[in-house]
């Protein structure tokens, strides 16, 4: 029997849970014949389901200010090639609660946040070319 421990999108297997079939916990695929009537299968998986990664460069290139924030985002792009073409706002469950179009040369803009309730928030910023840079910001009560 083959059991394999396949990661949804943003996510990376981590490890299996010790039983006592698996004596490799960081291999992601099981590979045995099973001769017991019930063992369970555990496995661990890291990440975010926003696939949220503020350590690359693009993210680097994107500054906000306040975070956190109340009203308003003040966004800039410090890349002097950067391309911005369209912005999302992702809550915590990637669910979509705002979106906006920009100007090829918007290095700098602001983003309304009154209308939004208070939490954690991803800002996804699209590029002309395609790409994506995001970044983390908490939104206050007002």
């Amino acid at each position: 029997m083959k059991i394999e421990a396949i990661a949804a999108p943003g996510y990376h297997f981590s490890h299996w849970d010790p039983n006592a079939l698996i004596s490799n916990t960081a291999d992601s695929i099981f590979i045995d014949t099973l001769d017991v009537s019930t063992i369970d299968f555990t496995a661990y998986f890291e990440g975010s389901p926003l696939g949220v990664d503020d350590d690359n460069a693009a993210a680097a290139a994107l500054r906000l200010y306040p975070n956190p924030v109340h009203t308003a985002l003040e966004v800039s792009l410090t890349d002097p090639t950067a391309k911005p073409k369209a912005y999302e706002l992702l809550d915590m469950l990637g669910n979509r609660v705002l979106e906006g179009s920009l100007g090829s040369n918007s290095k700098h803009f602001y983003i309304t946040t009154s209308t939004l309730p208070a939490g954690s928030y991803v800002l996804r910023l699209h590029d002309a070319d395609g790409r994506m840079s995001n970044r983390v910001f908490i939104k206050l009560e007002d």
